[in-house]
């Protein structure tokens, strides 16, 4: 696992070498959504108890690196087989890319990928029937309005066009607020540790940022108009690059998504004026 790093350790790198721009990003974010700061804590010892446990099944190795008890530790790895033992018998993760990806063969071979909502056959409601989301807990319905409100379909009358199964939409709530940050920061995570432990450049993960901070704050709103429109175009390319090399059959894709590994791109504008000034 390379160098060894205690929480003592890890404090005094971010002291070392990290600005104040880290601490107030996660401040400003926490304050502003009510986030609970002694919970988040016991998240992320728990995070990074089971990132070390599941890369090295060992205990003295989760109090070597974490500097945690050995209280917390033994209840994290009660708690941890537990969770591990509901994944096995509720997987919705794999039971939604299954849907999706139902959803994605039936869209590509209708006109403008467009999906009759109603009926016994080749249908959103089929598909969704004899799915295992069908356990009462979750309506077609609901099913069609989340996947609309994520950008993966529009609702039309009396059917929904299929836009793409990687497609999202800006969020504004606090719930979804949460999870696309803590996307952002997992992807960004395992982007820096991948190309540190690679000595060839061509095997590393791209990232750059482009910024300026000479632009007069009138002209930010046709700017940020301008690369938006950019970044859409761009976003399109490399959809079609992502969904042209995916395994073909719903089979394949099921083993491979049960192998959890990611491939993309994460993009963002980011502005450090307030969008409500």
């Amino acid at each position: 696992m390379g160098a060894l790093f205690t929480v003592d350790n890890l404090v005094s790198l971010i002291d070392a070498e990290m600005n104040e721009s880290f601490d107030l990003g996660l401040a400003q974010f926490f304050s502003e959504l009510n986030i609970n700061l002694p919970k988040q804590i016991e998240k992320l010892e728990y995070e990074m108890m089971r990132y070390v446990y599941e890369k090295t099944q060992s205990r003295s190795k989760i109090q070597i690196i974490t500097g945690l008890s050995r209280h917390k530790i033994h209840k994290f790895i009660q708690n941890y087989r537990i969770n591990q033992a509901l994944e096995r018998q509720n997987p919705k993760q794999k039971v939604f890319t299954l849907f999706i990806t139902e959803l994605k063969e039936l869209a590509e071979k209708l006109p403008n990928k467009e999906i009759p909502i109603l009926g016994k056959k080749d249908s959103f409601n089929a598909i969704f029937d004899a799915s295992a989301f069908q356990n009462g807990m979750i309506t077609a319905k609901t099913m069609m309005e989340s996947l609309e409100k994520s950008g993966c379909i529009v609702i039309k009358e009396k059917s929904i066009r299929f836009l793409s199964a990687l497609a999202k939409k800006g969020v504004n709530n606090p719930p979804d607020l949460i999870r696309q940050f803590s996307d952002v920061i997992y992807r960004m995570s395992c982007t820096q540790l991948h190309n540190k432990e690679l000595e060839n450049n061509d095997k590393t993960l791209y990232q750059m940022t482009v910024r300026s901070t000479s632009i007069p704050p009138e002209k930010h709103l046709e700017v940020t108009q301008k690369i938006r429109e950019e970044l859409r175009e761009c976003s399109k390319k490399i959809i079609e690059i992502l969904e042209e090399h995916e395994a073909p059959t719903a089979e394949e894709r099921q083993k491979i998504d049960a192998l959890n590994l990611e491939l993309g791109v994460t993009q963002f504008l980011f502005n450090n004026e307030r969008g409500d000034t």
